[in-house]
């Protein structure tokens, strides 16, 4: 996904909800354009074990948007009961929990589980 800081003032792009706040001030945002998940998504948190047995990590963003950091924020405490120590985009040797975003999202992990982090905001909130 492009993200706000890579457009110049007269490039046009369909961004993660969370860069748009960042244009404000040089582009013009169009709401009506809009992609929406609400029961699956491409964010998904990954863990080595069953994400109610960690209580507490460092979250590593591995090539994910602003959006799935917010994504992550809003769910991970809230849905899953994990509380986040940091939110680090460097390699995190010390997290037990992964976020990542598009195709990596789908495929299901060599070891350890996956979740959708869309899916547990849908449940949670009832909102895509």
């Amino acid at each position: 996904a492009p993200r706000a800081a890579d457009l110049g003032p007269e490039d046009a792009a369909l961004l993660p909800s969370a860069e748009v706040a960042l244009l404000r001030a040089t582009h013009v945002v169009v709401p009506d354009v809009a992609i929406v998940a609400s029961g699956v998504g491409t964010i998904a948190m990954r863990t080595p074990v069953r994400p109610d047995e960690v209580e507490q990590s460092d979250v590593r963003l591995y090539r994910a948007s602003a959006t799935a950091e917010t994504l992550a924020r809003a769910t991970l405490e809230p849905f899953y009961g994990i509380r986040p120590r940091a939110f680090l985009t460097d390699d995190a040797p010390d997290a037990q929990v992964v976020v990542v975003e598009g195709a990596e999202a789908l495929v299901a992990p060599e070891a350890g589980f996956s979740e959708d982090l869309v899916r547990a905001w849908f449940i949670l909130t009832g909102q895509p």
